[in-house]
């Protein structure tokens, strides 16, 4: 493959290629040259991922500390993956010029000699650093519908993306799929990232986030004509999130899709056309959406899940953030499309409004628009256009890219980047000028470099001051858990199972596996049981046997519809020769198998799955109860409760629920119950170690109500260590109960709370069947491994075997396949090792 050939002889010119050389030039003991180019002056294909590939020492060790140097104005075109399981990968360009042929170096995916394209760049499995690079997410034939072409598949990593620009893409250039990471983009730019061809509105997203995470940092940087949404965080919460001090121009929607956020400060943001969509009579009839959102918003704050404990440990802050929206979206909108603004009305009523520690301050809707250095209003009639013609289900829609490169004939040149990049956006607007709360401009420093350099002196002070807007410091971590009816049953307290039809509904995350026995081997397939929840076509993982099942090349999940029906249940079968990839996952063995369906995008119901066998037989017919759930909500059809698990204890006239807890420190403590109080409010008490420590625990409701409640009970205090807790009461029917402590800190760091010591805590809930918890936290950065024992010592599992940051972790651990019996789990982190007991209980 070549380049433009007047591309090339300028970027010869430049200096970009220096004559015949060896591919690989090693600059210090830890850094390697990477040439992108064959001494003829072609693009040595591949030569980026064939070096790292190759990098390893006689014995087939990794070279540590290795940075891969990339130079400025190359093209680093992949065909074939760069993978990294398990160690640091850092790519880290030259600094790039003001020339045009000296900018950063690209990295993008271009064909195959077959034609065909890989469609994914990274797959990281280890910590990761991007820096200085151009990263075109389209091929060298312009299609960029390939999904997540950078993939991140590790947990308990740190992702560090540094003056990179991300550019063409249908959906996020880098996704981030697994638990527990720290992930910073700083000083970067996202720009044409709209769909190509544009087929629906939530195309185009900044990054993309599908699990829990514990610190997600977006900092001092530019989002120019991103479809959808900035930052994506759904299907799990972040600890610690911070998106700050970044220019937004052409949004199509809102500022964060999902917000589960444990702690969050969105703050000192310039924000031009920002949910410029507006939303039509579609948004705003949407099946499940609440009466009372008569708009988004283009921030807002949703119900945290009880797992990650409960709204009043939460800190969030909305601060110091301006906006303007062009007059001719107002016009087009008219009395037919909701005008979107900061926050909606269920965010201020449910969240600003309720709760000390979520904030919203000194934003500013602007009257004029800043005189930003470039406007480009010439866009404003093709971005009406687009979204006309996706509401009119005119497909491909009007697209409305910002000066993309040119060949030298006047087409789009797919191979190259658009640099120096056209677009500036700095301002002069004196009250702008000093609007931030460090008194700092608004939006990415990078257009202001010498207030940039302000900040960078003064940054931790700025953020401490940035994060004590948001009021004192309480958190409320869940350090024990109990299903209701895996405690010990007392009094005339009874387990009860739910009636009706079950099924479980993928809202904002979900994660169901089913385990089970096939009396033979054999190739089988697959009866799903779903309900598309308002649409016909959703997108969601399934798993056999930890195998991805793809039908659709244009999507990385298995692709429900076109053609299903939106609203009634319906099965959909999937056969071996219905998928483009995972078809050998249908050949199942005899015995132990899993299933699980993962959320990725769509709200979708499931209520089970049928494996049937070559004659259409159906040999295992699994239903919602039988699955094990993470985060799905259940549901039974008719009944406005449902259970965790459809199981649940009726106190009855006298009962009692006792369980186990370990907490790791003293402090106080609360419960935090899950309940359905049928005859109205009745009063509970609660014991620990036999000692009566809340006598009158109100569980309010009103009679006749039927709909699931949760109440935090008073403090007691718990020393640490072994203790029994008792919750008695009367015609409660119980679903769960948390042990929450409650920790009251006298400041906030710069970054995340970290531990002072290493720690490893008491799993939860314990005893278990057949999932728990494990927390542990690392005083500081270094290799670590969670492992777990069976009584002989024998190894049945490892949790985690990496390098891990310092900082607070969690891992979720699944005995399906263990027997009933006891079990240690152990930490090793550096000279430290730790050891704890827990017990599975089938």
């Amino acid at each position: 493959m070549k380049l433009n050939h007047v591309i090339m002889i300028l970027a010869l010119i430049a200096g970009a290629i220096i004559g015949p050389a060896k591919q690989l030039r090693a600059q210090a003991a830890d850094t390697l040259l990477v040439k992108w180019a064959n001494p003829d002056g072609t693009v040595n294909t591949d030569v980026l991922r064939n070096t790292i590939a190759a990098d390893t020492t006689a014995t087939g060790e990794r070279v540590q500390n290795r940075v891969y140097k990339l130079q400025r104005g190359g093209f680093y075109w992949i065909t074939e993956t760069i993978t990294n399981n398990g160690w640091p990968l850092r790519i880290v360009g030259e600094k790039p010029g003001t020339g045009k042929y000296d900018g950063p170096a690209v990295l993008q995916m271009v064909a195959r000699a077959d034609g065909t394209v890989n469609g994914r760049m990274i797959t990281g499995g280890g910590d990761i650093t991007l820096k200085n690079l151009y990263i075109i997410g389209s091929d060298d034939n312009g299609v960029q519908t390939y999904y997540q072409p950078i993939q991140i598949d590790a947990s308990n990593s740190r992702f560090v993306f540094d003056n990179d620009i991300f550019e063409r893409t249908n959906f996020a250039l880098v996704a981030f799929t697994a638990k527990n990471n720290d992930i910073y983009f700083t000083n970067c730019k996202f720009r044409n990232l709209i769909g190509k061809p544009s087929t629906q509105q939530w195309e185009g997203r900044g990054i993309s986030i599908w699990a829990d995470q514990d610190t997600v940092v977006v900092e001092n940087s530019t989002f120019f004509n991103v479809g959808f949404t900035a930052l994506q965080i759904e299907g799990g919460s972040a600890k610690y999130v911070r998106f700050n001090h970044n220019t937004i121009v052409n949004l199509g929607r809102s500022i964060n899709s999902g917000n589960w956020w444990q702690e969050a400060y969105f703050a000192n943001n310039l924000i031009i056309n920002g949910f410029w969509h507006g939303e039509g009579h579609a948004d705003l009839t949407s099946p499940g959406r609440d009466p009372r959102a008569t708009s988004s918003g283009m921030f807002s704050i949703g119900p945290l899940p009880s797992k990650y404990g409960p709204e009043e440990g939460r800190r969030v802050l909305f601060a110091n953030n301006a906006a303007w929206r062009d007059p001719a979206f107002a016009t087009f909108y008219g009395d037919t499309i909701a005008t979107q603004y900061f926050v909606n009305p269920v965010t201020t009523e449910d969240f600003l409004d309720k709760y000390d520690n979520m904030v919203a301050a000194d934003t500013m809707w602007l009257s004029t628009r800043p005189d930003i250095t470039t406007y480009p209003d010439t866009l404003v009639p093709d971005m009406i256009q687009n979204i006309s013609d996706l509401r009119a289900g005119i497909i491909p829609a009007h697209p409305y890219f910002f000066d993309l490169p040119k060949n030298p004939d006047g087409t789009v040149c797919n191979v190259c980047p658009s640099w120096p990049l056209p677009e500036n956006f700095s301002y002069t607007n004196a009250k702008l000028m000093t609007a931030g709360t460090d008194s700092l401009p608004l939006g990415d420093l990078n257009w202001f470099p010498n207030k940039k350099a302000e900040w960078e002196a003064n940054k931790s002070q700025y953020i401490a001051k940035l994060q004590a807007m948001a009021g004192p410091v309480k958190k409320y971590p869940v350090r024990g858990y109990v299903e209701a009816e895996d405690g010990t049953l007392g009094g005339d307290a009874a387990v009860k199972t739910a009636q009706g039809f079950a099924y479980y509904d993928m809202k904002s995350a979900g994660d169901l596996v089913w385990t089970f026995d096939l009396p033979a081997a054999g190739t089988y397939s697959l009866v799903v049981y779903t309900n598309m929840d308002g649409s016909s076509e959703r997108g969601q993982f399934i798993y056999v046997n930890g195998t991805n099942l793809r039908n659709n090349s244009s999507y990385g999940e298995y692709h429900f519809g076109p053609g299903l029906p939106a609203n009634d249940w319906t099965t959909v079968k999937i056969t071996p020769s219905d998928l483009i990839e995972g078809a050998d996952a249908l050949n199942m063995p005899q015995g132990k198998n899993t299933i699980e369906i993962k959320k990725s995008w769509g709200w979708q119901a499931f209520s089970g799955v049928d494996v049937v066998d070559a004659s259409g037989n159906t040999v295992i017919s699994l239903k919602a109860p039988d699955a094990v759930n993470d985060g799905a909500i259940p549901h039974l059809e008719g009944s406005p409760w449902a259970p965790s698990g459809f199981k649940y204890v009726a106190l009855n006239t006298n009962g009692s629920i006792t369980w186990n807890v370990n907490p790791d420190s003293s402090g106080n403590y609360l419960l935090q119950v899950f309940y359905q109080a049928p005859n109205g409010t009745q009063t509970a008490q609660i014991q620990a170690d036999g000692q009566t420590v809340v006598s009158d625990f109100e569980l309010t409701s009103q009679a006749g109500d039927s709909t699931e409640h949760n109440l935090m009970s008073g403090k007691f205090a718990l020393n640490a260590g072994p203790h029994v807790i008792t919750l008695s009461g009367s015609k409660v029917n119980v679903d769960y109960i948390q042990l929450i402590q409650e920790i009251v800190m006298t400041g906030v760091s710069s970054h995340e709370f970290l531990p002072q010591k290493y720690a490893l805590e008491q799993n939860y809930p314990n005893p278990f069947n057949p999932t728990t918890h494990i927390n542990f936290s690392l005083a500081k950065a270094s290799k670590a491994k969670l492992i777990i024992y069976n009584v002989l010592g024998q190894k049945v599992a490892t949790l985690v075997d990496n390098y891990i940051n310092a900082g607070s972790h969690t891992v979720r651990f699944n005995a399906q396949e263990l027997s009933s019996g006891v079990y240690f789990y152990t930490l090793e982190a550096g000279k430290v090792k730790l050891t704890r007991k827990m017990l599975l209980l089938k």
